[in-house]
């Protein structure tokens, strides 16, 4: 970067001297053009820096209690036209569209010049800090909104023009931009804070480990988690961020003011809890008054249903629950980082009670207001009977908590902590403070900052020892064990961020040699471990974490594993551990597909694993990891299980802190399980099978709902859509953002009295596979079509099944079109298009009421001759059904109809005898009665709500919404 006398000293030169240098004399026409317009250019730039340089100055010398708007505005006017000249002289000079050679000489001039720096510094900062002058002299905000918002245009669009190499130190430059706009222009806080959001996350994959952008994202982080986390980051990285105590202090209670804040605004828009609310609370408490001010009176279970109803459809009632644990969690760990808290027994005991006593204790969710039996989240005799809303919240923040709890054993940025000194934070200080152009800043810190002397290296473990937060410890290990007995979905996620610790404390302490940091002439060498060291390390942290219940844990998850992991997982674990015990143990790990782990990327601890993640494509939620499709389905829990399983199986296979394995009689999955040779608990340190069997019965497979993360008939919605989180538990399902949930009474319809005819083609199709939806027909009657014709098309933009249609249903869509009812008219409108559409792309075969294929779907001789056909529609579609047989998989628009023959008869049966999956005729509709009939000729018919599910689940992940 140009310093300002540089800067000055260009401004100066006399305009003659202001061309770029020749450096092209033998070059051709081309090439001196590109330096001729370049030239042009920037002798534009320096008389408007010069133009700038002398306006801003002359305005700050100014007393600040008056305002020169005429003054603002030219300054904004001479800075707009040279931010332009600069994005004019970076896109001329680096357009990918000239020759290779052009590109250098053009990226040779950017750099000798440092434009890119000069365009941040003088096109953008110069003018803001002006601005920031005379921000209490009630000047009109128009003027810097205009400039912010001009400037951010402008470098946004010149992103597109430049090389990809040179986008990237600009993304981090717009979150910064966007960032000071949150102070300059508070109408629109909220968009810039999202804006400068996205572009730190952008910025993350190309500057890793750079403390002052992870600093920067937690202040203006919506995640007040994740802001914490990366604020702890931000002090335990390779360029780290050093902050006093009491700065840091501040930006803790920040964070923490920001999500009550937050909690504050859920709460406001929180139906308010009336009379009626009241009333059940005075007959939970022992009044049995439930009269009502209109003279009704109420049972208790009607009142909760009333009340519920109101509730577990009001989306911000969800988030105001689920913040308030984010509230309570934030505001106990801001006690943790007080000064006084090591010192202090009253707060160390508060925070204690909160984790062991508070942390997981839900007293309301959205399907009840009050505490249940299975209130308490980690009660391991509730693991398959929580709400789904709770399970989804507990994996979302999983990794968030677990790295939180990391960073707070690590020690926050206290290089004094053994953790922090064993991988290196001490030494990364001392080089940073050692580099010029930081010594400054390091000064001018307060004595309290986290700044490490020379001698603070030699500091043995021993000594760093006295500065383990032992109160802070516990928590974690509270926090950690609770997840372990709880639900299995969302201990995943946590165990494995701890996994990757604890591969890194390993690697740490089996160092073979000396590490050597260096930073120009000063080089730091990192002894390995002496044996007393590594001796008081496997002690620390075999005591410091709780490896029973790890073990207990692991083990669990094999042998669950056992009977409920798909094939190509089950394969993809035993090729893991074929590579691991065939010697591969030091193989580089290459992490695929798990968002969590892509977190971790930056910290100290976790980069001295060189592990490569490769996750892209992937967005937050409001609470960490993002409840998708993959989870939903299974899929991102058997993959997260593969991936423990190989940490800690790496880990038993060099016996680190106390870990091993013991062989089965089994092959394959179940061939090895974990022990801890340390263990007090006889199934965890003898090679006895059954007693780890028996541990993993009477806490699995005994406990009341217990299942197979497999999917069952209830739990979709009226629109055959997957209930959220309906695998994971045999508890209360969510009914947010539930399309369909209410559409149908199907507690009533399908929990109580469903249809034993669904639930077994359920078991025989979704369940074994048996059905080639691609290949099967579906007939669907006139209200089906009234209701579902948009989806319809979408699933068959999709070619997931194959329509017909029968002459009579389409006719009275028809008709329909011209019905009173509006809501009915429009809909049987929009199906009769769609068929049309349909019929045109031969995507539907339409039947006459023989059974025979129809020349046109506009067909009409046949039922202008039976005058009867309104009153007698069911029996008209069924009849053509019947009569088709089976003749429909031999029809098509683009020949001649075919009649199966004894052969083709013989060939299908022999594929049902094979085993391979077959093709069905169905009868959709909704109507009990025609549904009866149609049983009478033997004919397969379905609701609209079991097609969906059919084509949902065997659909091949294609979307039928």
């Amino acid at each position: 970067m140009n310093s300002d006398q540089d800067i000055q000293s260009d401004v100066n030169m006399d305009e003659s001297s202001q061309n770029l240098p020749a450096t092209n004399a033998g070059a051709n026409n081309k090439q001196n053009q590109l330096v001729t317009k370049l030239q042009s250019i920037y002798r534009l730039i320096m008389k408007q820096e010069s133009i700038l340089q002398v306006r801003c100055s002359n305005l700050t010398e100014q007393s600040t209690a008056s305002v020169d708007v005429e003054a603002l505005w030219g300054i904004y006017k001479v800075n707009t036209y040279l931010v332009e000249n600069y994005i004019d002289f970076l896109t001329t000079a680096l357009s990918e569209g000239q020759t290779a050679q052009d590109l250098n000489i053009g990226k040779e001039i950017v750099e000798m010049y440092r434009i890119e720096r000069r365009l941040w510094v003088y096109g953008c900062i110069t003018f803001l800090d002006v601005l920031k002058n005379f921000m209490n002299n009630n000047l009109d905000p128009t003027i810097w909104s205009q400039f912010i918002i001009n400037v951010f245009i402008n470098l946004s669009e010149m992103l597109v023009e430049l090389p990809e190499s040179y986008k990237h130190p600009w993304y981090e430059r717009l979150g910064d931009l966007s960032r000071m706009a949150i102070a300059l222009y508070p109408r629109g806080f909220i968009d810039w804070k999202l804006s400068s959001e996205y572009w730190y996350k952008k910025a993350f994959d190309y500057n890793i480990g750079h403390g002052k952008l992870y600093y920067h994202i937690s202040t203006v982080e919506q995640n007040t988690l994740q802001a914490y986390v990366h604020l702890g980051k931000s002090v335990f990285c390779k360029d780290m961020f050093i902050p006093s105590q009491h700065y840091m202090q501040l930006v803790i209670d920040n964070i923490y003011q920001r999500a009550y804040s937050e909690f504050q605004l859920a709460e406001s828009n929180v139906p308010l809890l009336d009379h009626y609310y009241r009333q059940y609370v005075e007959y939970k408490n022992g009044y049995n008054l439930l009269h009502f001010p209109d003279g009704t009176n109420m049972n208790p279970e009607q009142l909760e249903r009333g009340l519920m109803t109101h509730f577990f459809t009001n989306h911000h009632y969800q988030h105001y629950v689920f913040i308030s644990h984010i509230v309570e969690y934030l505001k106990h760990v801001e006690v943790i980082s007080m000064p006084t808290f090591n010192t202090n027994k009253d707060l160390q005991q508060i925070v204690l009670n909160y984790f062991e006593k508070n942390f997981g204790e839900w007293k309301k969710t959205t399907s009840s207001l009050f505490p249940k039996e299975n209130s308490n989240f980690f009660n391991e005799k509730f693991i398959f009977l929580q709400d789904s809303e709770k399970i989804k919240f507990y994996f979302s923040t999983a990794a968030l908590f677990a790295q939180s709890h990391i960073l707070q054993i690590v020690g926050f940025g206290n290089p004094i902590n053994p953790f922090a000194k064993l991988f290196g934070l001490s030494e990364m200080l001392h080089l940073k403070k050692s580099k010029k152009e930081n010594r400054k800043q390091l000064q001018e810190s307060a004595a309290s900052s986290n700044v490490v002397e020379a001698d603070d290296l030699e500091i043995s473990f021993e000594e760093a020892s006295k500065h383990i937060p032992e109160i802070t410890n516990k928590c974690s290990t509270i926090v950690l064990k609770k997840y372990l007995s709880g639900p299995l979905l969302p201990a995943l996620p946590h165990l494995l961020v701890y996994g990757y610790f604890f591969m890194a404390i390993d690697k740490k302490l089996s160092k073979p040699e000396d590490e050597v940091y260096e930073y120009n002439e000063e080089k730091i060498v990192i002894k390995k471990l002496s044996e007393d060291d590594l001796t008081w390390w496997n002690k620390h942290v075999i005591d410091l974490f709780p490896w029973e219940e790890i073990v207990d844990f692991l083990n669990v998850l094999i042998l669950f594993s056992l009977k409920n992991c798909p094939e190509k997982h089950a394969l993809n674990i035993q090729a893991i551990k074929n590579d691991l015990f065939n010697d591969n143990n030091d193989e580089p790990l290459i992490v695929k597909d798990i968002p969590e782990v892509k977190g971790l990327i930056g910290t100290l601890w976790f980069d001295c694993l060189n592990i490569t993640v490769e996750c892209d494509n992937y967005e937050d939620t409001d609470y960490g990891i993002e409840f998708d499709k993959m989870v939903e389905n299974g899929e991102s829990f058997w993959k997260r299980l593969s991936e423990i399983l190989k940490v800690f199986f790496k880990l038993a296979l060099k016996n680190s802190f106390g870990l091993r394995l013991c062989e089965t009689s089994h092959i394959g999955l179940g061939s090895h399980l974990f022990q801890f040779e340390y263990s007090k608990n006889e199934r965890n340190f003898k090679n006895n099978i059954s007693l780890i069997i028996d541990y993993y019965n009477d806490n699995i497979v005994k406990l009341a709902g217990s299942k197979g993360f497999i999917v069952d008939f209830k739990d979709f919605t009226g629109f055959g859509d997957r209930i959220t989180g309906c695998i994971y538990t045999s508890g209360s399902l969510e009914r947010l953002n539930i399309q369909g949930g209410d559409d149908l009474d199907f507690e009533n319809r399908y929990f109580e009295n469903f249809d034993n005819l669904e639930f077994d083609l359920f078991q025989k199709y979704v369940k074994f596979k048996d059905l080639d939806l691609a290949g099967s027909y579906f007939i669907l009657d006139a209200t089906s079509w009234l209701r579902h014709s948009g989806r319809i098309f979408k699933i068959m933009a999709n070619s997931l099944i194959k329509l017909s249609i029968c002459l009579t249903t389409f006719q009275e869509l028809r008709f329909l079109r011209k019905s009173k009812d509006i809501t009915v008219s429009d809909a049987a409108t929009r199906a009769v298009i769609i068929l049309r559409h349909l019929y045109d792309q031969k995507k539907i075969l339409p039947l006459r009421f023989t059974g025979n294929l129809a020349t046109t779907i506009e067909e009409h001789l046949e039922y202008e001759t039976k005058m009867t056909w309104k009153t007698h529609v069911d029996e008209f579609v069924i009849d053509a059904i019947y009569k088709n047989g089976k003749r429909l998989f031999n029809m098509s628009l683009d020949g001649p109809e075919f009649v199966e023959s004894s052969d083709q008869n013989m060939e299908s049966e022999s594929k049902e005898d094979s085993g391979l999956a077959k093709k069905e005729i169905f009868l959709v509709s909704d109507d009990a009665p025609m549904r009866e009939k149609a049983s009478r000729y033997q004919i397969t018919s379905i609701s609209s709500r079991f097609m969906f599910i059919l084509c949902n689940e065997l659909g091949n992940d294609l979307s039928t919404n």
